[in-house]
């Protein structure tokens, strides 16, 4: 008899046959028929996709087993599964990591330990030197800044990122680097985390100190602590030389530089390009010291005018002058009790005097008090009544700079409308590539008449310091001229929904006249230029000959 006991465990506990067992015992072909029941189990329990594909990287060549190879029935371990294998070999790797940043850190560690030793074996160094008088003050001071307290403060600001006001040694330090190399002061900025003040903040700084020509104020009262802090007294040499500088004008701001200027705040329109800077420095000589205290930017000097300069360079140098000063404001100077004469109880900082008046008149004068736009008489040439065909042409290109630069600083759109139009100018049209401006009419009659006033500017007065000290005068003319020629005639149904006094045609009047004459003056200093350079062979030939030390 036959059980089918896996099919049928409940039958075999019975004693029962299942039916179709039991009609299949008297069958000729019996074992055919288990032997395909036993080929459809096997079927139906084979997968149907391959296996998974191992994680782990193959391992090295060598022996295939060691260790469990040896005991008997190691063929017969089950072996580890692919996703198994993989985080074994990942907690190996690991935990070869952690031993070389081990290795690492133990490196560092002696590394940090040396460097300290270093720096006190350096620290010992400059004492020696220090004490043996091989080394100046100021170098022994530079040398030492090295391992000085700056560096700290600016890995500390780097670690704990802190903002706020900068530490003098940082100061110092940041205004050295910026002065050896601007991009090297980038590179090391940006590598410590913008821990250094930006560039602009170091223009501020510098601002701050007064460096036109003449006599630095800053550079005496500096003076004065450094005499006053030490214990012994402090002589010095002064030092006169002159140094050979390029001519060049050039417009900064609302000044023409580039002039003879002594420092005294007068600018005379007559005054020739300075070609030498005199500087005056200080020099120790009880010790290593030396600064300059002003200097000077002129053409040539007499010797009575270098000794009267040396002259009030000494008076400023001296001690007394200080003291003096300060008893002169917070006292009153008053002669002695056991004289022959008696006090006098005017006081000297509220006594005033009477300054004459004198009616002087002058050729300068006479100009800023007339009319710049209108011709003096029927017989003034040099008032350009038609400006040529090729300034005609040219004004128009550069409105059309003047109208964007506006427009960068005007936030009403109906003006902004007004200052732009549809048709191109010819040079406009010639040189426009997508990005040129055509200006309106109104824009180019206002440019058209600052260049007629700037024309005969340049031809009565000469210099560009008069040109550009009656340019102010020039834009006045020029507003009281936009009433007549109704400049902007479409703003003025705007203006009567505006304040009275927010006018907005005076403003962009105003606008398009000042940066007009910014750039003409621009241009005209580089003309100069042009002129002082044009008997030089170096500067037009730079590319084509080789100099010598070039």
């Amino acid at each position: 008899m036959l059980w089918d006991c896996a099919r049928n465990p409940q039958g075999a506990k019975s004693g029962t046959l299942r039916p179709r067992l039991a009609a299949a015992l008297y069958s000729p072909s019996l074992g055919d028929q288990l032997w395909a029941i036993q080929q459809a189990r096997e079927m139906a329990v084979k997968r149907k996709r391959p296996d998974p594909k191992s994680r782990d990287f193959p391992a090295p060549p060598g022996p295939e087993c060691s260790g469990l190879c040896d005991l008997p029935g190691a063929e017969n371990f089950p072996e580890d599964s692919p996703t198994k294998q993989f985080y074994k070999d990942k907690v190996l790797s690991s935990q070869e990591e952690i031993t070389q940043l081990k290795k690492k850190v133990k490196t560092l560690q002696q590394t940090k330990r040396r460097l300290v030793k270093r720096n006190e074996s350096a620290q010992e160094i400059i004492k020696e030197i220090r004490e043996q008088k091989l080394l100046s003050e100021e170098g022994s001071h530079v040398f030492s800044s090295v391992f000085s307290d700056d560096i700290q403060q600016l890995l500390c600001r780097v670690g704990n990122e802190q903002k706020g006001k900068y530490p003098p040694e940082l100061r110092a330090f940041a205004l050295t680097l910026q002065f050896y190399s601007p991009a090297a002061y980038e590179y090391v900025r940006s590598k410590f985390n913008e821990a250094l003040p930006s560039q602009r903040t170091l223009r501020g700084w510098y601002k701050s100190i007064q460096g036109a020509p003449g006599f630095t104020a800053e550079a005496f009262a500096f003076l004065e602590k450094f005499a006053e802090a030490r214990d012994e007294p402090f002589y010095c040499a002064l030092i006169v030389d002159d140094m050979a500088i390029r001519k060049h004008v050039e417009l900064v701001g609302d000044k023409v530089v580039g002039y003879v200027d002594f420092g005294t705040g007068l600018d005379d329109d007559g005054l020739p390009e300075a070609a030498n800077a005199c500087v005056f420095m200080i020099v120790g000589i009880n010790v290593r010291f030396k600064m300059s205290v002003g200097y000077f930017l002129i053409d040539s000097l007499t010797g009575a005018e270098r000794a009267e300069l040396a002259k009030q360079c000494i008076e400023k140098l001296a001690l007394f002058m200080a003291a003096y000063k300060r008893l002169l404001v917070q006292t009153e100077v008053t002669s002695s009790s056991s004289g022959s004469c008696t006090k006098d109880m005017v006081s000297i900082l509220n006594a005033t005097t009477v300054v004459a008046q004198v009616d002087a008149t002058s050729a300068l004068t006479d100009m800023r008090r007339s009319s710049i736009l209108e011709p003096h008489d029927d017989h003034d040439y040099t008032h350009p009544e038609n400006l040529s065909a090729v300034v005609v042409a040219v004004v128009p290109y550069n409105a059309g700079f003047v109208v964007r630069q506006v427009c960068k600083t005007t936030t009403c759109e109906e003006c902004i409308a007004a200052l732009y139009s549809d048709e191109l100018v010819p040079l406009v049209e010639q040189k426009n590539r997508g990005g040129l401006v055509s200006p309106s009419k109104d824009v180019i009659g206002l440019c058209e008449a600052v260049e007629k006033g700037l024309r005969r500017l340049q031809i009565e007065c000469g210099t560009l310091q008069a040109v550009n000290s009656q340019s102010k005068h020039l834009v006045l003319e020029v507003l009281r001229l936009s009433v007549e020629e109704k400049w902007f005639q479409k703003l003025e149904q705007h203006i009567l929904d505006l304040d009275p006094l927010d006018n907005h045609i005076y403003s962009l009047c105003k606008k398009v006249a000042e940066l007009y004459v910014k750039i003409r003056i621009h241009h005209m200093t580089k003309e100069r230029n042009r002129e002082i350079i044009k008997d030089r062979v170096r500067p037009v030939l730079s590319r084509m000959i080789i100099f010598k030390h070039q």
